[in-house]
């Protein structure tokens, strides 16, 4: 659902920001919104990360649009778990998905 909101809502921008105080280790907790159709921010991810700067935005944003369900209700939305190099981890990703470019808003960077 969270997803379908960003593909039905956010084509025009979302708004991403991060908290610290979350846990023990204040490692920053980005939340990503877009406007619903009520107009109000409806989350449509999250990211941990163990610190905030550009690259692990992009990262959360990344994930995030790679997995936006295409429109067509005959799709039955497979996703594919993608290597890393160097055995750092996996990827999902939907093949479906959408090209999805809205603007960002955020406080810093």
């Amino acid at each position: 659902m969270w997803l379908e909101q960003a593909r039905d809502h956010g084509s025009f921008c979302f708004g991403i920001d991060a908290k610290y105080d979350l846990n023990n280790n204040r490692a920053p907790v980005h939340t990503i919104v877009v406007e619903d159709s009520g107009n109000w921010g409806m989350p449509i991810g999250f990211a941990l990360s163990n610190k905030e700067n550009m690259h692990t935005i992009r990262l959360a944003v990344e994930a995030i649009k790679a997995n936006i369900p295409c429109k067509d209700i005959n799709c039955n939305y497979p996703y594919e778990y993608i290597a890393l190099p160097n055995n750092k981890g996996f990827k999902r990703i939907q093949p479906c998905a959408i090209e999805w470019k809205p603007f960002a808003m955020m406080d810093k960077h």
